[in-house]
């Protein structure tokens, strides 16, 4: 039997349909809403935004987390996805016991991270006790914070992108590898001119997602930080939240939304020239 042309449309109409009243209705309702005050146009909104120090300090914290975060996840990834595509017995636990921190509710992962890191009754504090040090504040202190929600989002998510990573491994041709070796490439040489050349798509993909992602960092916020210590960790997701929920302006809420839009829709633009093929 034939299947018509139209077919296929119907089968993914179901998708678009959710995407336009999930996805892209919100989107052009809060750009509007930061635009459109008593049904007239106005920039009031950005004006106020872009003259408030509290925006921009948010600004600059959320650039630097994913300044912070997105090198260490992207290199751990790599590497933990380069140390599973080895033909190793029982290679398989390792590849499930690297994802598994993914398959956690990031709710719980977060949770459990910061009873670990009580500065109070923590488990860490608790182990480096045994070796004399003194107890630290983790969370609660401004130098380390930044440094504790890197290592504890990295644990979350080096496992997702290593998959990712991991397939685009699959995707190169072992003759590839074969014919490296009888030229005496080695190692780091085939690395860096065989591999990683050979799997840019997929690099591509993950340092997309993982950028736009780390630029919508709010989980540890929410339940950790509270914006702080002194500010520190107040992003522009956060601060979206705060302003909406906390204090009631949803105008100010969807401005600052969409300048997160723009800013990671430059970001990603940015990136996506910077590797692109050059044929």
């Amino acid at each position: 039997m034939k299947v018509p042309k139209w077919f296929p449309y119907v089968l993914i109409l179901p998708t678009v349909v959710l995407l336009i009243i999930f996805k892209i209705y919100p989107l052009i309702y809060t750009v509007g809403e930061s635009i459109c005050i008593d049904d007239t146009i106005t920039g009031i909104a950005y004006r106020k935004l872009f003259a408030d120090p509290l925006f921009w300090k948010a600004f600059g914290n959320t650039a630097l987390i994913a300044l912070m975060i997105i090198p260490v996840q992207v290199v751990i990834s790599f590497a933990l996805a380069l140390l599973v595509n080895t033909k190793v017995k029982g290679i398989g636990f390792f590849r499930t016991l690297y994802f598994l921190p993914f398959t956690m509710s990031t709710v719980v992962s977060y949770t459990v991270w910061n009873l670990i890191l009580s500065p109070t009754n923590g488990l860490a504090n608790s182990i480096i006790a045994l070796f004399g040090a003194a107890p630290q504040k983790y969370f609660a202190d401004p130098n380390q914070v930044l440094w504790c929600i890197v290592g504890v989002t990295s644990w979350v998510g080096c496992g997702y992108w290593m998959v990712f990573l991991l397939s685009g491994l699959k995707g190169i041709e072992q003759s590839v590898y074969e014919s490296a070796r009888i030229d005496g490439s080695g190692f780091f040489h085939t690395l860096f001119h065989i591999t990683i050349p050979m799997m840019k798509r997929s690099l591509l993909f993950v340092v997309v997602a993982n950028t736009t992602s780390n630029l919508l960092i709010f989980t540890p916020m929410k339940l950790i930080t509270d914006g702080g210590p002194v500010g520190k960790t107040n992003t522009l997701m956060y601060e979206s939240y705060k302003a909406a929920f906390n204090y009631g302006n949803r105008i100010r809420s969807a401005a600052i939304v969409t300048v997160l839009l723009v800013a990671v829709s430059l970001v990603c633009a940015v990136q996506f020239y910077m590797m692109r093929d050059k044929e």
